[in-house]
């Protein structure tokens, strides 16, 4: 809102007019209180963790370690704020899973509101299926969505039975899950369609694996065994998954076990099984 330019508007020339005040009079005000500078985004987040969501531009969002949810350098969840009664199956997200994915291809992202609150309860506008507000601002407990647990392979839940992965949905908590990833962040992919490289190895690839593997001493980042004497064992993964991006920040010595345990190399997994059941 524009305010109104008080000395050369009519209304405000009258009131002085009217109070004697003469023209071009300026007063001068003296106060001992003291003033801080309000932080906006240290209020935003105040209201991510404990009220209501919060409706932020989608273009602020960034994509962290695993896929998760980035805002302002800290992991957020995603949720649906206006439910509709008869539908029972919302849950938060806490990753750009297939559903987000299907969700922004159809332009519906932007039903979705950001919060940091870690009880697993989330503040709701509840309609009816005529679109009318039944009620407003009431807290709901939702639960994870499976998507995400599955894009982030949270706890091994990709590998684990049925049992195992309802126990795992179950008991996902939130706090831990923050702790776990939070801050932990990438930038969003730097390339488009028109000008990403092929993802190929580059042809001095073996010479760069083995460089790197030396440079790491030949310890696995992730257990921390030494495969100095059985160098085959012993692999170089690439952090975001283009095997052309050899920039040492990209790479990780990892044992094949720890390799296949990665995100999105579960085929790898089992090949090692197979090979080393032969």
């Amino acid at each position: 809102m524009k305010l109104p330019n008080y000395i050369k508007n009519n209304v405000f020339i009258n009131i002085r007019r009217k109070m004697n005040i003469p023209k071009g009079y300026v007063t001068e005000l003296e106060s001992d209180l003291l003033h801080s500078k309000l932080d906006l985004k240290q209020v935003s987040f105040a209201q991510l963790e404990t009220g209501r969501g919060l409706d932020v531009d989608l273009k602020e969002l960034e994509v962290g370690i695993d896929n998760t949810i980035v805002y302002d350098n800290k992991n957020v969840i995603l949720y649906i704020r206006d439910q509709y009664s008869y539908k029972s199956e919302y849950k938060f997200h806490v990753s750009w899973c297939r559903t987000l994915r299907d969700m922004r291809n159809n332009n519906k992202l932007n039903r979705y509101v950001i919060s940091r609150r870690t009880d697993g309860t989330f503040f709701v506008n509840i309609f009816d299926g005529s679109h009318k507000l039944i009620s407003e601002n009431q807290i709901y407990k939702l639960g994870v969505c499976k998507n995400c647990l599955s894009e982030i392979n949270y706890n091994e839940y990709i590998y684990s039975n049925y049992e195992k992965k309802n126990n795992i949905y179950l008991n996902f908590s939130l706090n831990s899950f923050l702790e776990k990833y939070d801050t932990k962040f990438n930038q969003l992919p730097k390339y488009t369609e028109s000008n990403a490289p092929v993802n190929q190895y580059p042809s001095n690839w073996n010479e760069i694996s083995l460089k790197f593997r030396q440079f790491k001493n030949w310890k696995c980042d992730e257990c921390g065994k030494d495969f100095s004497i059985n160098r085959g064992q012993l692999d170089v993964h690439h952090l975001d998954s283009n095997k052309f991006n050899v920039d040492y920040q990209n790479l990780r010595a990892l044992c094949k076990v720890c390799h296949g345990n990665q995100p999105g190399h579960m085929r790898y997994k089992n090949i090692n099984k197979i090979n080393t059941s032969k």
